[in-house]
């Protein structure tokens, strides 16, 4: 496959899905021609071929977010061409600039600060302010961002993807220093989409919501005795956080009626790692039911859940998680993984014995801690009481006063539902 058919796979496909069956030769000329000499350029234009790249891999990424709402909608496709033709105009236009591009002045460390990076992305929010913004209901700044976030991350995916153009880059970067970048990178973005999920996405899903974190209500919770669940007087994090900092428990299970907070306990536990309220080397989310391979999982073995954890993080980057034996891993929905693939009933206890066993006996995890989250039924507490290094905690539904304290941290962004504290008030009296 020649050069610049491999450069514009990735934009071809998004264009077809959207519905845009123009040739990409008549979007990006400039670039093209510039492409098609890559092999006659000195470093300093192999910089800009590597930027430019790295720029239209990014808007082709960010572009998949809002494929599916709007899909096939002549107004998008007219403005996704225009945006692509003239960044084309404005970048070969830069392009001249033969000073702005110099290999000398660019800084892998301080990517964002450098001069041709800051062009790019001036010239990026003025094209997308012309073509994208007029349509009303696009978010063209959560589009600008999410280029913008992304635009480092192919830079390095660029570089290193193909060796052979990229040589003379090559020659003056480390190699080492590019995959450790690219893996910390990777992680990074992993862990933002989850604190997405908790501190900006809407809750219920729906536009002009409010995210969870404005709402979150820390849950009560028992701690299991043997016998019952005893009810705890200490907050859940001062429960978990010490723990995690101190590794008292090798596992912790979390138990709980749908609804109760489970999967938010678990993105409250990645937001706080995330914004440094919780101070541990690393922290990891996977859900269950997303695993590609149950059976290997569930025979217990660390290595399996890392091995999950690096497809979900890296993709098919050939990069590890290094630090993985220092962390702790969140695994969200042991019921999930169960009733979908309809285990027998003990196939969650006998999980839970296996990975405890790996976790004490193998010296490569005994600093791994594993915390995981199931619906009540699933596993058994009486069953798994007696094993060493496991707590076994209990999630309790809203009780009066948590009902109130939510409605009224809701009303305060919603002023209209205060009502519906009044009449929990009347109900309770």
């Amino acid at each position: 496959m020649e050069f610049k058919d491999l450069l514009f796979t990735g934009v071809k496909t998004v264009l077809t899905s959207l519905g845009i069956p123009v040739p990409i030769e008549d979007l990006l000329k400039g670039f093209l021609s510039l492409v098609e000499k890559i092999d006659q350029l000195g470093e300093d234009e192999v910089l800009k071929v590597a930027l430019y790249w790295a720029l239209y891999k990014a808007v082709e990424d960010a572009l998949k977010e809002f494929e599916k709402e709007y899909n096939r909608r002549e107004d998008f496709q007219n403005a996704v061409k225009n945006l692509f033709k003239e960044l084309d105009k404005r970048l070969t236009a830069l392009g001249e600039n033969k000073e702005i591009f110099e290999l000398s002045k660019f800084s892998l460390n301080n990517f964002y600060g450098t001069e041709a990076v800051g062009e790019i992305l001036r010239i990026l929010k003025e094209v997308v302010d012309k073509t994208l913004k007029p349509m009303e209901d696009f978010p063209a700044g959560q589009f600008k961002g999410l280029v913008e976030d992304r635009l480092k991350l192919f830079f390095w995916i660029v570089v290193e993807e193909d060796e052979n153009s990229f040589k003379k880059l090559l020659d003056n970067f480390s190699r080492e220093s590019i995959k450790e970048k690219l893996r910390k990178y990777y992680i990074d973005r992993y862990l933002s989409k989850i604190v997405k999920e908790f501190a900006i996405d809407p809750i219920f899903g729906e536009k002009n919501e409010i995210p969870l974190e404005k709402v979150y209500i820390e849950p009560h919770y028992g701690v299991y005795d043997g016998k019952k669940f005893k009810k705890a007087e200490k907050s859940i994090f001062e429960e978990l956080y010490p723990d995690f900092r101190e590794g008292r428990s090798k596992l912790i299970l979390i138990l709980g009626f749908p609804g109760e907070g489970k999967t938010s306990l678990a993105r409250k536990i990645i937001y706080d790692f995330k914004t440094h309220r919780l101070d541990i080397q690393k922290v990891y989310l996977l859900k269950l039911r997303e695993v590609e391979d149950p059976e290997e999982l569930l025979k217990g073995n660390p290595k399996a859940i890392k091995q999950e954890l690096e497809r979900l993080i890296f993709g098919e980057e050939d990069l590890k998680l290094d630090d993985f034996k220092n962390s702790v891993v969140i695994l969200d929905g042991l019921d999930e993984l169960l009733m979908t693939k309809n285990y027998l009933s003990n196939k969650g206890e006998e999980f839970i014995e296996q990975l405890l066993k790996f976790l004490k006996n193998q010296s490569q995890w005994r600093n791994l801690q594993i915390v995981i989250t199931s619906r009540l039924g699933y596993v058994e507490p009486k069953n798994l009481y007696k094993l060493k290094g496991l707590k076994i905690l209990k999630l309790e539904g809203f009780d009066l006063a948590q009902q109130k304290e939510w409605i009224k941290k809701y009303s305060q962004y919603h002023p209209d539902k205060g009502h519906y504290l009044k009449q929990i008030e009347d109900i309770s009296e």
